[in-house]
């Protein structure tokens, strides 16, 4: 029998993801631009930052797994960093927003490098735990799909607060402020709140399921790292989580400079963002009877195609192409990044379950932190390249002015150079790097069969009860040749 999970269970955990859906879309599209453009960070140093903190991050995301997998308190193995996280992602939004007004550069990178590390470390703190708890919601191979979209709808509603509100916040306080320093602090505090406060219903609306506990804690971390790649299912997903993330981190990163540069329509910013990131919400909730109608492979597959195709339509848009086509790749990039982004958590937690058959025990933590840590240190070298790129292309920096208590950035004109290296970026990554996933999905070998029977399995395994002698075989059988 299908496994039900109330909505207000569903609400309660989902909410949770407006920090993880809002704090991946406010660095990823304004940070590297507010670095080389607000704080006046050289591309070269701006490219160190990002991948000094991003390595960091890469590494902490591994061990912050061990450590939530093994931790064992009254109130389960996730909930206590979820407490301890409300203050601290407030201090590490203020701390990375604040624009130093310092006139040593190396004094302002070392604020902002400092910053950004503190700020990955509070993120690892909380959505390695978060991410890890999402397979234990529901074990049923659809309702997580139900799970993920609900979780999603919040995820991708703050990706669009944060394409919206941020920049007017900063804007609506420096200009009766006279100064970017109060706009961005303002930003920051309303934004980190809004980020922060979701965990109270996260940890007083859900459960964790005390048999993923049951197993005692392990003395090494490292050894779980290793043996992940063990596992044919989950190496797999890697190639596909790095095709699709590594393509939106360089596609989010390069954004503004493409709006601002390319189309010299930095007003526009963030509405051509709104229409993205509304039209990907409404996709979302297509995903779950899509699958039901093909699988989560084939959903897959066919989001990761039309965001090919959409990368390239960008190369025949320009600055006196017409407002409603930026738009409609804009909407039609939307439609294709709901899929593969929302179904690549539920194939997460599909894959954990695998982990278990594996290993004999959860190791959703160690998964969620390997699965990142490759992610993060490819991103680190993807965006610190990209920002190396457009330097090396010749990106010349705004002018900032003071006009009596007003502060403003005069943006220059840019070489074709730079404007080809942005163009490039966006319409070039996914096409090789999704392709690459497409190709890995074709062979994904988790079917909704398959899964209700490792299922059955597992619920045998873990209650000590004598399991059928075909389904055993067989389920050993898939994990010998398939899994």
């Amino acid at each position: 029998m299908a496994e039900h999970v109330p909505l207000r269970t569903k609400i309660a955990f989902g909410v949770g993801d407006v920090y993880g859906g809002g704090s991946f879309n406010i660095i990823n599209f304004l940070y590297a631009f507010y670095l080389a453009n607000v704080l006046g960070i050289p591309t070269a140093w701006a490219a160190a930052i990002m991948m000094v903190a991003r390595l960091w991050d890469a590494v902490s995301d591994p061990l912050m797994g061990f450590i939530t997998d093994n931790t064992r308190t009254r109130l389960g193995r996730r909930k206590p960093y979820f407490i301890a996280g409300i203050p601290l992602i407030v201090v590490s939004m203020v701390w990375v927003w604040y624009p130093l007004a310092a006139e040593s550069t190396a004094l302002r990178v070392l604020f902002a490098a400092s910053g950004y590390i503190f700020y990955n470390t509070v993120t690892t703190l909380v959505m390695v735990p978060y991410m890890s708890m999402a397979a234990e919601i529901s074990l049923d191979y659809y309702e997580r799909n139900s799970i993920n979209t609900v979780r999603m709808m919040f995820s991708l509603g703050s990706s669009l607060m944060c394409a919206l509100l941020p920049l007017a916040i900063v804007e609506y306080v420096s200009a009766r402020t006279g100064s970017y320093a109060s706009g961005y602090l303002a930003m920051a505090v309303v934004i980190g709140l809004v980020f922060a406060l979701p965990y109270i219903a996260v940890v007083l609306g859900t459960r964790e399921r005390a048999d993923f506990s049951a197993a005692p804690p392990r003395e090494d971390w490292w050894t779980p790292m290793l043996n992940a790649f063990k596992v044919r299912s989950f190496c797999m997903l890697i190639v596909v989580y790095l095709a699709v993330f590594v393509s939106l981190d360089l596609i989010t990163t390069s954004f503004q400079f493409y709006m601002t540069y390319v189309l010299r329509r930095p007003d526009e910013f963030a509405s051509v963002l709104g229409v993205l990131i509304v039209v990907e919400i409404i996709a979302a909730l297509f995903t779950a009877p899509l699958v039901r109608l093909t699988n989560k492979a084939a959903a897959t597959m066919l989001g990761s195609a039309l965001w090919m195709i959409t990368g390239l339509a960008t190369l025949l848009i320009g600055p006196d192409s017409p407002g409603f086509a930026v738009y409609l790749v804009a909407a039609a990039m939307g439609v294709a990044m709901a899929f593969p982004v929302v179904l690549l958590n539920s194939l997460f937690a599909d894959v954990s379950d695998v982990g278990e058959l594996y290993f004999g025990s959860r190791v959703e933590g160690t998964f969620s932190g390997v699965q990142t840590f490759v992610r993060k240190v490819a991103s680190a070298g993807a965006n610190a390249s990209f920002m190396l790129a457009i330097g090396w292309a010749g990106f010349v920096a705004p002018v900032r002015r003071v006009e009596g208590l007003r502060e403003t950035l005069s943006f220059q004109a840019q070489p074709e150079s730079f404007v080809w290296a942005v163009r490039l970026t966006i319409a070039l990554a996914p096409l090789l790097l999704l392709g690459l996933g497409i190709a890995v999905m074709l062979r994904w070998p988790i079917t909704s069969e398959r899964h209700a029977k490792l299922l059955d399995y597992l619920a045998a395994t873990r209650e000590g009860r004598d399991c059928d002698p075909g389904l055993r075989d067989e389920v050993l059988g898939l994990r010998d040749t398939a899994l």
